[in-house]
């Protein structure tokens, strides 16, 4: 089933349609993770959250079909990867084949990327 596209989603979660696909893993510090967006779709809007233990500080680096990448300390430099905290989650435009890659940076990480499919209703 492809979800109709909206403009403006409401506010809170309540009510929205399930996901067509759910991808979920928990890891380990220091080391990357990467999937290609699967299905027949050919635009998903993936919905990414990650959470860690209470005791750590859950920063996952994230990068599009590149390799995701901490970033350099003190100074600015352009990244191919951004941000993701628990604080948060990020939905982002994907299409099927890209390469979703993840550096974990604490111990017993969970990720979560839920993929609505898009089409058009025309």
């Amino acid at each position: 089933m492809i979800t109709p596209y909206i403009a403006q989603p409401p506010v809170d979660d309540f009510g929205q349609r399930s996901a067509s696909l759910k991808l979920s893993g928990n890891f380990s510090s220091g080391s990357n993770h990467s999937f290609t967006v699967p299905g027949s779709a050919n635009v998903y809007k993936a919905l990414i959250k990650c959470q860690t233990d209470p005791t750590s500080i859950c920063r996952v680096w994230m990068a599009i079909n590149e390799t995701a990448e901490v970033a350099s300390v003190g100074a600015f430099s352009f990244t191919t990867s951004e941000l993701l905290t628990s604080s948060y989650y990020v939905c982002r435009e994907v299409r099927s084949g890209d390469v979703l890659d993840f550096h974990i940076e604490a111990s017993n990480t969970s990720i979560n990327v839920s993929l609505y499919a898009l089409g058009t209703n025309n």
